[in-house]
């Protein structure tokens, strides 16, 4: 009752804004997911989400806008959570140097330039400023407001017990800050993003495993202070063809235990990715694309999360978990991937919103580990230690039948490599999602 009247309360306060609202738009839409997972045993899956969402412009320059959501699966009858929650500003001034400041607060997407290190809905605030040659980005968010279920933030051994416990509601205590310098077109159509991101850990000492302690801990945990630099570039090679190179240092204190007792050691982690991506318009608007990611890891770590026994904690650790696959989706520290990809619309020559939003998507993904240490996963061999951990396969079709009728269908097949894990049995996924607007 108290999540609802939660609910209902931010619910009212965006209605009284809206009052005086030059402009106002809303909605309500469905979105039934249904589907089954085989890894030994075969599960199935439902989850239907409801969401009103409204839009209203306050004056020339501010508007406002709000998504609630309820959600009902086979393990939690009813969630509810406000999904966005803001006021938006947008200035412009013109003349010899013109520019653009938006202003955001409230609760929203924050993202840095990949969406590797943290895509995650925070509360805060984000301030854009726009000059021809350069645009800045600062904003700072709170994740401590969010709804568990809906949360993708596990950094520390803590948050992973935390995320265990039903009696817990809300998303782990942390502050993230970012400041993004964006160049467009800075040579040859070519773009560069400069970028720092800093996470604060707010958990109180109580809860946390005191440095010089020498009891070891399966569960408790340490305080995870990280950041993040980071470097960018994208565009245009030749016609068609597109590329991004994007690399992060991380870096900040995390809890180890070496030698029989607790400290907090440095971290020195990377990331590094590039992506090819082909467009072949005339060709039922395909496109082809090649990815490829590593993340560092820990070679003499037991666990995935902290504990490092020896010198630096070199485990990249991102702030959000922006997944692999459908089916094998490990957390990001210690691990390499390339990504395979062919989506095409083979219905685009018919003039219809069925035809042009008919599209089909096939992905292969091989997986490895960057050292012989844990990963995010269970079920390697621990005697094991080979970095090959498997490939995927997904399959999408997407299609909307009407501007607010959609389906998508998915499907993914992930096959463990035998050197790397104790089990082998091919695992499966399956999901078909029913999507309606009013």
């Amino acid at each position: 009752m108290k999540k609802l009247l939660l609910f209902s309360v931010v619910f009212f306060i965006f209605s009284v804004l809206t009052l005086s609202a030059q402009w106002f738009d809303g909605g309500l839409s469905l979105l039934n997911t249904t589907g089954f997972t085989r890894d030994g045993e075969t599960a199935f899956t439902q989850r239907d989400k409801a969401s009103l969402w409204m839009e209203a412009g306050l004056s020339k320059s501010f508007k406002t806008a709000f998504q609630g959501s309820y959600t009902f699966d086979l393990e939690r009858y009813y969630l509810f959570d406000v999904d966005l929650l803001k006021v938006e500003g947008n200035f412009v001034k013109y003349g010899d140097t013109p520019f653009r400041i938006t202003v955001e607060a409230g609760r929203f997407l924050f993202s840095d330039f990949t969406g590797k290190v943290l895509a995650h809905n925070l509360d805060g605030i984000r301030l854009e400023t726009g000059l021809p040659f350069m645009t800045l980005l600062v904003s700072a968010g709170y994740s401590g407001l969010n709804a568990k279920p809906n949360s993708s933030i596990i950094m520390s051994k803590k948050d992973l017990s935390d995320s265990g416990e039903d009696t817990l509601y809300f998303s782990p205590h942390r502050i993230v800050e970012i400041v993004s310098f964006r160049f467009p077109e800075l040579f040859a159509r070519q773009h560069l993003t400069v970028s720092a991101i800093l996470q604060q850990d707010l958990r109180p000492a109580g809860e946390l495993i005191a440095e010089g302690d020498t009891t070891y801990s399966e569960t408790g945990g340490g305080r995870l202070n990280t950041g993040y630099f980071g470097l960018g570039f994208k565009g245009p090679l030749v016609s068609g063809l597109y590329y991004k190179l994007y690399g992060y240092f991380g870096t900040g204190k995390s809890l180890s235990y070496i030698s029989g007792a607790y400290s907090y050691e440095t971290i020195s982690s990377f990331m590094a990715g590039t992506e090819l991506s082909y467009f072949m318009p005339k060709v039922l608007q395909s496109r082809i694309s090649v990815k490829f990611l590593a993340t560092s890891g820990e070679p003499d770590g037991d666990v995935y999360y902290e504990d490092n026994q020896a010198g630096l904690a070199t485990t990249f650790v991102p702030i959000s978990r922006p997944g692999v696959g459908l089916v094998f989706s490990p957390q990001l520290g210690n691990i390499a991937y390339g990504e395979f990809s062919y989506s095409f619309k083979p219905l685009s020559n018919i003039k219809h919103v069925f035809g042009d939003n008919f599209q089909i998507q096939l992905k292969g993904l091989p997986v490895f580990r960057t050292t012989a240490g844990p990963i995010s996963e269970s079920g390697l061999d621990e005697a094991s230690t080979a970095k090959y951990l498997g490939t995927e396969v997904d399959g999408f079709i997407n299609m909307r039948f009407l501007s607010d009728l959609g389906l998508s269908v998915s499907t993914g097949f992930f096959f463990p490599g035998a050197a790397a894990f104790t089990d082998t049995t091919t695992r499966m996924v399956g999901k078909m999602a029913l999507s309606l607007s009013m």
